[in-house]
């Protein structure tokens, strides 16, 4: 892990890592839910953007991070992309995969 990352990114990363896949998914779908305060299915950068911000992440880091988890490219996150994409982030190693910048760029 990247010498500065977050401590709670860094906690979050340990505890998804540790796991199984249905908890992971399960609270993954339960963060989206949170996330998209409209209800409609989808998360706008607008509501993304104000997660980044309750979150205490940089807000001008957020339309990078959608755009890279926005596989689609239709402009909005569905719960199939925020979750494989999550997913991604708490299992993978690439760190050259899109999934890198689910919680914003890791310093």
């Amino acid at each position: 892990m990247a010498t500065g990352t977050p401590f709670w990114q860094q906690k979050m990363r340990t505890y998804f890592r540790r796991s199984d896949t249905a908890s992971t998914h399960k609270a993954l779908e339960s963060i989206f839910d949170a996330i998209d305060s409209s209800g409609d299915g989808e998360i706008s950068l607008e509501e993304f953007t104000t997660f980044f911000q309750v979150l205490g992440l940089d807000a001008a880091a957020a339309k990078a991070s959608f755009s890279a988890i926005d596989v689609n490219g239709d402009g909005g996150l569905n719960k199939g992309e925020f979750v494989s994409a999550g997913e991604a982030f708490f299992t993978s190693a690439d760190e050259a995969a899109p999934s890198r910048l689910f919680w914003g760029p890791l310093v």
